[in-house]
């Protein structure tokens, strides 16, 4: 039993040296702080990058005719950077302009078919009060009147979808002018 209680002595004293050991105080040197100046020099190799850079990039995926600035250039609010190829949405835009002004001719033609139908149709509903003409007249007037303004509906709805793609294709033909924001 001695025996046992010396080894546990002697692990327990083995245990205790190691840990003083490890919590020995770093040796370190410490100055006065001077105020100076230091005069080094690094030389390094590597890319510089801009504090401020921009992405460019159009609306439109077309061929680019020209471009205004260089790489590196400083670009000021609302300048031109490129132009790119605007024949096609030229003729796009050109071409719903003409759609538009023939849907403007037809709503003029529906405009005065209906109003052609609708004095027609009074007067042959008169008629038809005083017996003078038939179920078969009223009835065919009515149609008439009822087709003349289906029609014009169709045409003003036609007119203003025409509008609208002219509309579309005159902002698409200005983003062919690609402008710093």
């Amino acid at each position: 039993m001695m025996i046992i209680i010396a080894i546990i002595l002697f692990r327990q004293l083995k245990n205790t040296e190691a840990e003083t050991q490890t919590k020995m105080p770093t040796p370190v040197a410490t100055m006065q702080v001077l105020l100076t100046n230091i005069n080094t020099i690094i030389n390094a190799t590597g890319d510089v990058e801009a504090w401020n850079q921009a992405e460019v990039s159009a609306q439109v995926a077309e061929k680019v005719l020209d471009i205004f600035v260089n790489e590196g250039d400083v670009v000021t609010s609302g300048q031109m950077i490129a132009v790119l190829d605007s024949e096609k949405a030229g003729a796009a835009y050109t071409a719903a302009k003409a759609v538009c002004k023939s849907a403007e001719a037809e709503v003029s033609l529906a405009i005065a078919n209906y109003n052609n139908a609708s004095s027609t149709f009074s007067r042959i509903e008169k008629l038809f009060h005083n017996k003078v003409f038939g179920k078969q007249e009223y009835d065919d007037s009515f149609t008439a009147l009822k087709l003349a303004e289906s029609k014009k509906n169709v045409a003003f709805a036609l007119s203003n979808r025409s509008l609208a793609n002219e509309h579309e294709f005159e902002v698409q033909l200005r983003y062919h002018k690609v402008n710093s924001i």
